[in-house]
């Protein structure tokens, strides 16, 4: 705008002269953009933020009758490793060993963290509750309100002139887990099977089974993607297996390798399609000749391809894959346990970009699954 308003004050004459570079203009001078890099540990401002929170909530502690009257209120900065959910699950889980009243302890927790549900849910506190804004990206008559409209034909209310408008309930989501758990358990349960059916295991299993989608710790299988469905065939394929193998995938946060290994097995089915369709669609060839190379493709032929263009692994390379398989089966560990105790490893991380073939995934009894405990990076190191 300040850019606009000076070329309108200048005369036709200096616009043109700028414009064929014989006269050079200072550009108007303001504040330099915001870097939201400096939002990490470890940097100038996030430590001057942590500590103006400090005194902002020492003032209110002081002089706000709400904050006087019984809030107990923790402040975790960037100076305490972990993240921010998951220092929030830690404390459920001290206050629930400490309680003598756990089962009417409520918990409400407020983000925008697709993760926040997973989170939740397994905890299987019975009182839990998500509260969220509505996102941008979402349309319908569940999108959030934009200049006096809610989705695409609806109007809001109006607003009104008071601190609080019931408008205003309608750009959160509130979640109640309990019942996401009931409900999922029940879409999860076979219409048969021989051994006790137990929600907070079922629920546990599906989450473990949205870690094969990928999260920010691990990236997704290659045949999945929940665009195309893959929580329902996850889902649909677990009711399959589960009363072919007797019990539950998990275990807190063991997985029981010989089910997994029958039900990834099963998943897999149309691995070659979908990958040979990812591994095309990245390349530069026509739709003719794409169908003329699907044609040609034997049979197995996606997987040397895959290893070879994602992984660099050559076809020969079996101690490779083993290595591959070896550190994803870490790496679902790992996540189990973030999930159910906390970190379990401080050192650990996925070494590389991708997974190995759900195909691979065979002989998991033979591996050995060890996480070394190791300890967290200072926030200045």
């Amino acid at each position: 705008r300040d850019a606009a308003n000076a070329k309108a004050r200048r005369s036709k004459a200096e616009n043109a002269a700028i414009e064929d570079g014989s006269l050079v203009v200072d550009a108007p001078k303001g504040p330099p953009p915001f870097d939201s890099n400096c939002i990490t540990p470890g940097t100038e401002f996030l430590y001057k933020l942590g500590k103006r929170y400090e005194r902002w909530i020492e003032e209110k502690m002081l002089s706000d009758p709400e904050w006087m009257r019984g809030p107990t209120v923790i402040f975790s900065g960037a100076d305490v490793p972990g993240e921010g959910e998951h220092k929030i699950m830690d404390y459920i889980r001290e206050v629930r060993a400490n309680s003598t009243s756990s089962y009417e302890t409520r918990h409400c927790m407020y983000g925008l963290d697709a993760d926040l549900i997973m989170l939740g849910m397994i905890t299987h506190e019975r009182h839990f509750s998500l509260l969220r804004e509505r996102q941008r990206f979402q349309k319908g008559r569940f999108a959030p309100r934009r200049r006096g409209k809610r989705g695409s034909n609806a109007q809001a209310p109006p607003r009104k002139e008071s601190s609080v408008s019931r408008a205003d309930d309608a750009d959160f989501v509130y979640m109640e887990l309990e019942l996401l758990r009931q409900s999922l358990s029940a879409s999860l349960k076979p219409a048969r099977i021989d051994f006790e059916w137990e929600v907070e295991r079922a629920v546990d299993d599906f989450v473990f089974m949205c870690m094969l989608v990928g999260n920010d710790f691990i990236p997704g299988l290659p045949s999945l993607d929940v665009a195309d469905g893959a929580l329902n065939n996850m889902m649909r394929t677990y009711s399959e297996v589960v009363p072919l193998v007797g019990g539950f995938l998990t275990d807190k946060d063991k997985i029981e390798l010989d089910r997994f290994e029958t039900f990834i097995q099963l998943l897999s089915e149309g691995e070659e399609y979908i990958v040979n369709k990812k591994l095309r669609s990245g390349s530069d060839l026509s739709a003719k000749a794409r169908a003329q190379a699907e044609m040609a493709d034997a049979p197995g032929d996606y997987k040397r391809r895959y290893y070879l263009q994602k992984l660099g692994l050559h076809p020969a390379d079996s101690l490779g894959r083993r290595d591959l398989v070896q550190a994803y089966l870490e790496g679902l560990t790992w996540c189990l346990t973030y999930y159910h105790q906390g970190c379990g490893s401080w050192n650990w991380y996925y070494p590389d970009f991708y997974t190995p073939l759900g195909t691979e995934l065979r002989g998991l009894s033979k591996y050995e699954i060890e996480l070394v405990a190791g300890g967290p990076f200072p926030p200045l190191e």
